[in-house]
């Protein structure tokens, strides 16, 4: 009986072997290419730094915005050269109080955005839209991610022709951004 046992676990021992050997040599073939005998691993990492600019708090009312006047805040972001392709996605997170968050269900606060580092007073008749509601709101949505940095420059106002001081007055915003890349191969 004890000599079944002994050969029964050098069975499942030896079975449970080949099953993470061959889960392994699937991973690898779906992970590696090769090209002239050489194996290429993508690594699948993205590069994506926050540049500070001003507090989202210190909106300005502004009824022409433009990228002297607005709040801004831009995330550098890029994939290295050996990364796999994927895109950027950046958030609004908004943590503001119930009471305090009329000013983005009355529509008060506007942004605009940039993609690169050339940015004129035109993406705010472009790129302008009203911060939707939502406590993880994205701005900018499945954007490629190049191989060399790239800045994504998002600007923020309050809209003077939409804000009432009976209603709006003493509210706050208060929220972060954040951004997430993915991997799209």
């Amino acid at each position: 009986m004890d000599k079944k046992k002994l050969i029964g676990s050098i069975i499942g021992v030896t079975l449970f072997a080949l099953l993470v050997a061959g889960a392994t040599y699937a991973w690898l073939t779906s992970a590696l290419s090769t090209s002239n005998d050489d194996y290429n691993t993508r690594t699948k990492n993205f590069v994506v730094n926050f540049t500070k600019g001003d507090a989202i708090g210190s909106v300005p009312i502004l009824g022409t915005p433009s990228k002297d006047t607005a709040s801004s805040l831009t995330v550098e972001a890029y994939r290295p050269s050996t990364s796999a392709p994927g895109t950027l996605t950046i958030y609004l997170n908004n943590n503001t109080t119930t009471e305090n968050n009329v000013i983005v269900t009355d529509g008060v606060l506007k942004y605009s955005y940039c993609i690169g580092s050339t940015c004129t007073d035109e993406i705010f008749t472009a790129n302008t839209g009203t911060v939707p509601t939502g406590t993880k709101v994205p701005l900018i949505t499945n954007t490629v991610l190049n191989t060399t940095a790239t800045d994504y420059t998002l600007y923020f106002w309050l809209d003077g022709a939409t804000i009432n001081s009976t209603t709006h007055l003493g509210k706050t915003f208060t929220g972060y951004i954040s951004a997430e890349a993915n991997q799209t191969e």
